[in-house]
């Protein structure tokens, strides 16, 4: 899966990454970065999928759009880090949820989420119901 950074973030994830981290930050956060960064890099090789935009925000969470587009309305996938892993969001069908038209996953880990996030690029882009109902 081919994943570039949105344009008004300027540059690649990785330059993003490493204009981010910087001795003062928190020996936890960096921690949380390397497993977004693990996760970025299963998906750039591991995934085949469509390409996508990505919008990166605190440095560990992100969202996937189709175009290159920061406002969060364009994204279909949703992907933030749970101590746990990873949770993955996605638009669908709005007549199954009336409450909330996300639904909502959870991956333990890069593979899983790759596999996942997949998925859900598939349902959002179809509207189709959450995986598994």
């Amino acid at each position: 899966m081919k994943l570039q950074l949105i344009t008004s973030q300027g540059g690649s994830i990785e330059n993003y990454y490493a204009e981010c981290v910087s001795p003062s930050i928190h020996p936890s956060l960096l921690e949380s970065i390397a497993e977004v960064r693990k996760l970025f890099h299963h998906l750039e090789h591991n995934v085949d999928g469509p390409a996508q935009w990505v919008t990166i925000s605190h440095a560990v969470w992100f969202y996937l759009s189709e175009e290159d587009n920061w406002q969060p309305d364009k994204a279909q996938v949703f992907v933030d880090l749970a101590p746990d892993g990873y949770v993955i969001r996605y638009r669908s069908a709005r007549e199954l949820h009336y409450w909330d038209s996300f639904t909502t996953l959870k991956a333990r880990d890069e593979v899983e989420a790759g596999e996942m996030i997949l998925q859900a690029l598939q349902c959002a882009e179809r509207n189709l119901p959450g995986i598994g109902e």
